[in-house]
């Protein structure tokens, strides 16, 4: 049986008629392909008893076969529901938890490296069976992927000496289980230089947050911190970190920019930058001089997420220049969709300049009918400054008067005049 008639197949087991429910568990009573197993152990709780008993019968079948441990750990939620739904097939749930026990090496397996619902259940499982020692138990929580498991040991590390939890702080690849040491730590007072330095070192802002307020609370020299790195050559690893450390102390530009010379990696930059940005620690007419200083040009998929955080459209104009590559006429439209109506007033303005093609101008003529539909709506002026509503006025207008619009709209360019003056 191919894999299309299979799928067939496992349709009809949903139907609503019975017979056609019997029909295809009978025909599929020798195939053992693992996509059917979950469909079998749902049809154990079938409407009809002779459905739950042939699929009974062909998972006990199945229970003999090498592969069927391995399946009830990966369908082990399924297996587990067995015991939950009304109408069941009491001996197949005995034979298939058994499987479990019998499979413990892929049990420790799924809950190192999954996370979710699946590693959940079969830890509470094997914690409750008591299947696997105290020791090993702790030493699968404390490396697992997922969160909650780990938690198991978490609570184990909160109650030994500070010794230990500066130990484990310092090897865990985890940012949860280092926050709640970190807090323990803080709690006993055993908050040390050594450990603090780590925490301020660490690839975790949260980390990073949480070790410069508590040095800042112990007037911890920075200064001296920042100064000692400033004349040797640092891996880029160590420049995002420092970097970073400044963002959060909102630290002297001065030392900001000297570190931001020393960088080369274009990702990084961006990060460094948009970060900064976000957090009001730059202007985007400061990121837009490090990137001309630097003669850098980054790709316009990033622009666009910087310019995303400005409301100074000359600057998103002046960014968008530093692309490098080329960007069409549409592709600049695309920030027209976010903003309000002035705003969209002042970006048509702005990216006329870029309409070269007959085409390109007929996609412009459609935008400005568009915004002018929208004048209607309008009860307050543009903050815009002085200087800049006449100049705006007259592009605006002009645009109107390149793509024939004055004669089609002459009350709303009377309305928009009278609110712009």
């Amino acid at each position: 049986m191919n894999i299309e008639q299979l799928q067939i197949k496992i349709s009809q087991l949903y139907s609503w008629d019975g017979y056609q429910r019997e029909a295809a568990l009978r025909q599929l009573s020798g195939c053992f392909e693992p996509a059917l197993f979950p469909h079998l152990l749902r049809k154990l709780s079938d409407y009809v008893q002779i459905n739950r008993e042939l699929a009974a019968h062909h998972l006990l079948v199945w229970a003999e076969r090498p592969d069927c441990a391995d399946l009830c750990i990966t369908y082990f939620l399924d297996v587990e529901a067995i015991k939950k739904r009304i109408r069941i097939v009491g001996e197949v749930e005995d034979v298939l938890m058994d499987k479990i026990h019998q499979n413990l090496d892929k049990v420790k397996l799924v809950l190192l490296s999954k996370q979710g619902k699946l590693s959940r259940a079969l830890f509470n499982y094997i914690q409750y069976k008591q299947l696997i020692a105290e020791s090993d138990l702790l030493s699968i929580a404390k490396n697992a992927n997922d969160q909650w498991v780990r938690y198991y040991w978490v609570k184990f590390a909160l109650q030994q000496k500070e010794d230990f939890l500066k130990s484990e702080f310092r090897q865990s690849k985890y940012v949860d289980v280092k926050k709640v040491l970190l807090n323990r730590l803080l709690e006993l007072d055993a908050l040390d230089s050594d450990i603090l330095i780590v925490a301020l070192n660490s690839s975790h802002l949260s980390i990073i947050d949480f070790a410069i307020f508590v040095l800042k609370s112990r007037d911890f020299d920075f200064n001296s911190y920042f100064m000692q790195f400033q004349n040797i050559v640092l891996e880029r690893g160590n420049i995002k970190k420092y970097l970073l450390q400044m963002l959060i102390l909102k630290w002297n530009k001065q030392d900001f920019y000297l570190y931001m010379d020393k960088l080369n990696d274009k990702s990084i930059l961006f990060m460094i930058l948009y970060k900064a940005l976000k957090s009001n620690y730059i202007s985007m007419s400061e990121v837009i001089n490090l990137l001309y200083r630097k003669q850098l040009k980054l790709p316009f998929y990033l622009l666009q997420k910087i310019a995303s955080l400005s409301s100074e459209l000359k600057e998103v104009d002046e960014l968008y220049s530093l692309s490098s590559t080329p960007i069409s006429f549409l592709q600049r439209l695309e920030f027209y969709e976010n903003l309000t109506f002035w705003g969209r007033v002042e970006w048509l303005i702005h990216i006329e300049k870029y309409c070269q093609k007959d085409e390109e101008k007929d996609v412009l003529k459609e935008w400005v009918k568009m915004t002018l539909g929208l004048v209607k709506y309008q009860y307050y002026s543009p903050v815009w400054k002085k200087e800049d509503k006449e100049i705006y006025w007259i592009l605006f207008n002009n645009m109107g008067i390149v793509l024939n619009l004055l004669d089609v709209y002459p009350k709303e360019y009377e309305n928009l005049k009278k609110l712009i003056k």
